[in-house]
Parts: structure tokens; C-alpha cells; sequence
């Protein structure tokens, strides 16, 4: 697959209609703080531009789109590709690019945390109260897909679109 970089009005992007990948409304919050802190996205979306209409469709990276327009954001980069793709093979990406991702090792990820002394760049990290108090022995990492008993309602969370 052929892959350019692009550069472009995050407004000019069509986000996904149906996404599996939600945020919790304070995640969301956290990350548009960051975004507007650094005033560009440190992490990149993927963008299928659909050449029969000329729409950039994000695949991947939805909320960190929203994120940049919400932040103000007038021009951010991502990856874009026009090789014709089936709907198949759009959703493949999209599932693949949310569900294939490593693990925290959580003893490492509290060591590393605990050398953060700022408290601002602490909660630029992110981290949820859950994953620091988490013992420096496991290795285990908690489940960042609540249950749908627990999954939060949508109006408690951040919709894609």
C-alpha cells in the first residue's frame, strides 16, 4: 500500500459514521488539553482519500481528529492513502489499528510514571487512578474495554461524530 503524508484542515476530514472505539468524556478532555498544550498532534491518524469523490475518510485516529479541531487546531498531518479499498478492507484497517496494540507492563509503567515529578506532565500522562495504584509486581494490565455492564453511557462518553 502506498502511503504519503499529508498536511490539512482537520475540518476537512469525514470521520467514521460507525466507530467500535470510544472515550470516556474526561479521556477525551485530557486529550484535547494535550493537544492544545503542544498546538499539533504528536500521534498521527489515518486518512483513505476516496478518489472518485476526493474525501479523506479518517480509519484511523478519529479522536484524535476531534481532539484538534476541538483544541483549535487549523492544520495537522497524517497518512493518507488513495489506493482504492474495498468497505471490507476499510474496516479491516480500522478494527486492526484499534484492536492490534501491545501491553503495558504495568511495574514499568508505575516506575516510569513515579519519574514524572511534575504534577502537569503527570496528568498530561494520562494515566487513570486504576492503572497507578496498580502493584509494582504485576504484570497484568486492566481492561481499557469496560464491559457493556460497565461501558459508559453514550451520553457520558465522546461519539466519533
Amino acid at each position: 500500500m502506498k502511503i504519503d503524508i499529508k498536511r490539512g484542515d482537520p475540518r476537512s476530514l469525514k470521520l467514521l459514521d460507525l466507530n467500535a472505539r470510544f472515550m470516556r468524556h474526561e479521556q477525551f478532555q485530557q486529550l484535547v488539553t494535550n493537544v492544545r498544550k503542544d498546538q499539533v498532534l504528536t500521534s498521527t491518524p489515518f486518512v483513505w482519500r476516496d478518489t472518485a469523490t476526493g474525501d479523506g475518510h479518517v480509519l484511523s485516529g478519529n479522536h484524535r481528529v476531534k481532539a484538534a479541531i476541538e483544541a483549535g487546531l487549523e492544520e495537522i498531518v497524517w497518512l493518507e492513502t488513495e489506493e482504492p479499498l474495498t468497505e471490507e478492507e476499510r474496516i479491516a484497517i480500522q478494527l486492526s489499528h484499534n484492536a492490534i496494540a501491545g501491553e503495558d507492563d504495568l511495574a514499568i509503567l508505575k516506575t516510569l510514571y513515579e519519574r514524572i515529578g511534575d504534577l502537569n506532565l503527570r496528568e498530561y500522562a494520562g494515566l487513570d487512578d486504576a492503572t497507578r495504584r496498580t502493584s509494582p509486581n504485576s504484570t497484568a494490565r486492566p481492561s481499557r474495554r469496560p464491559t457493556s455492564a460497565s461501558r459508559p453511557s453514550p451520553s457520558s462518553s465522546c461519539p466519533t461524530t
